[in-house]
């Protein structure tokens, strides 16, 4: 009988029983051999699910260090639209002044301001993905290392 795991074929002898006391020494050495290749499978594939595990571990640190980079990307965006806002607004005050080269500079500015509220919000989205994301490959770790146990 044959079995196929992902990492590695597990064989399932049969051993027919005779009569007679060679017959039992055979089967107990053919069980013995069994219990020995199991022992090495059973090994292997826990090597192999402790390299996953380790894998996905690195995953997860990469994601994280990801998201991080992301974080500080967003909070310099909004930052920086706090900064043009208030330039906004104090430009929008000095409208009042008939200076075409400040009435110029505010439209460039509202320009750029709606443009860095469009790429935050798509930041943002991205982010709250990641976040989600992370937290489904901790749980995901969490749940292999109780199942190894």
């Amino acid at each position: 009988m044959y079995i196929d795991t992902e990492e590695c074929p597990i064989y399932i002898q049969t051993i027919q029983s005779e009569r007679g006391h060679n017959n039992v020494d055979r089967f107990k050495s053919k069980l013995i051999e069994q219990k020995e290749e199991y022992e090495q499978q059973i090994t292997q594939l826990t090597r192999s699910h402790n390299e996953q595990v380790s894998k996905l571990c690195h995953e997860v640190e990469e994601s994280a260090s990801v998201l991080h980079q992301y974080k500080i990307e967003l909070d310099s965006m909004r930052v920086k639209l706090q900064g043009q806002e208030k330039q906004i607004i104090k430009n929008t005050d000095n409208e009042l002044c008939p200076n075409r080269n400040l009435q110029i500079k505010c439209i460039k500015l509202k320009s750029e301001n709606r443009k860095l509220k469009k790429d935050l919000s798509k930041l943002s989205i991205k982010y709250d993905k990641l976040i989600n994301e992370m937290e489904d490959a901790r749980q995901y770790v969490l749940e292999m290392i109780t199942n190894l146990d």
